[in-house]
């Protein structure tokens, strides 16, 4: 098992952030945590974190976030912009960033990098590539043992982006933004942070890019999603399946608001090519590498104990 006392963190104030901070605190690790003082996400009020003011494009406090530290995980990144180019500044240049200045001045034993699902398929979105290119770049010019998890889309309290789809079932309307047949996994937020820590503590470190989910063979498609929620909430739901020509319209519009506005939307139209790609299903390759990490919450247990949003 690796002695990790201090652990630096990127994106500690993102929703997958916070939640490798409660994680880690309850181990009595010690955070370093990278912080833009003009964000306007809350820093959580826990003990044993020191907060950085910078940002993954200034050096100088990466210097300071990464100097001492056992181990450092990467987190940061941008999931939704106005322009395709910010997705590379932030998600691949910032990775660039890192790991140059880990180079120079890091003593860590373990790299750890939160990548996504979506690098799987690089060339279905700007988001996409940047992703995978952040890999590559971990993949050859990390100093030290790394790993690359890739969960698929993951939810739990605090999410915004899959919140509407479980707002929307509470109100008695599914919406279904993809064929009815695709298929994907989940992976709940806790479980997630969970993984992390379980890769902190590993006796060995697999040197490899591992996708994990919430252990659902095949995962899910949206019927069976419907079917979960019904099951467990005891009412029916209306199914509302919004074709894939609406999608793109709707795609087009907001990528058009989002550039003249010079805002971040979520829908765009390399989102809506995200969407509608029918396997997001994680490879089963989670087993055997060290880990004692198993996940507890399917998407039917976590329904149960209103944990979805």
């Amino acid at each position: 098992m690796k002695e990790i006392h201090t652990v630096a963190l990127t994106g500690a104030t993102g929703f997958i952030g916070i939640n490798i901070i409660k994680v880690l605190v309850r181990q009595g690790i010690q955070i370093r945590a990278l912080y833009r003082c003009q964000s306007s996400k809350k820093r959580p009020d826990l003990p044993g974190i020191s907060w950085i003011d910078g940002d993954i494009l200034e050096p100088e406090p990466l210097k300071n976030l990464v100097k001492g530290a056992d181990a450092v995980i990467h987190c940061a990144g941008l999931t939704k912009a106005s322009r395709p180019d910010d997705f590379f500044h932030i998600n691949t240049r910032g990775t660039k960033n890192l790991l140059q200045i880990m180079k120079k001045c890091c003593t860590s034993k373990y790299f750890l990098f939160v990548s996504s699902l979506a690098a799987r398929h690089p060339r279905i979105s700007p988001y996409a590539q940047s992703k995978f290119c952040a890999e590559q770049l971990v993949q050859n010019e990390c100093s030290v043992p790394w790993t690359i998890i890739r969960p698929p889309a993951v939810y739990g309290p605090g999410d915004k982006e899959i919140l509407p789809i479980f707002k929307a079932m509470e109100k008695g309307i599914a919406l279904i933004p993809a064929p009815k047949s695709n298929r994907f996994s989940l992976l709940h937020v806790f479980d997630l942070a969970e993984a992390v820590l379980g890769f902190l503590q590993a006796i060995k470190t697999p040197k490899e890019v591992i996708e994990i989910h919430d252990g659902t063979p095949g995962g899910y498609s949206w019927s069976d999603v419907i079917d979960i929620f019904e099951a467990v909430k005891g009412r029916r739901l209306l199914p509302v399946h919004i074709p894939p020509l609406i999608l793109k319209a709707v795609g087009v519009a907001g990528g058009t608001i989002s550039r003249l506005s010079s805002r971040p939307i979520m829908m765009t139209p390399w989102k809506v090519r995200e969407l509608l790609y029918p396997n997001w299903v994680c490879n089963n390759n989670i087993e055997d590498r060290y880990l004692s990490w198993t996940p507890r919450f399917t998407l039917k247990i976590a329904l149960e104990n209103d944990l979805v949003g």
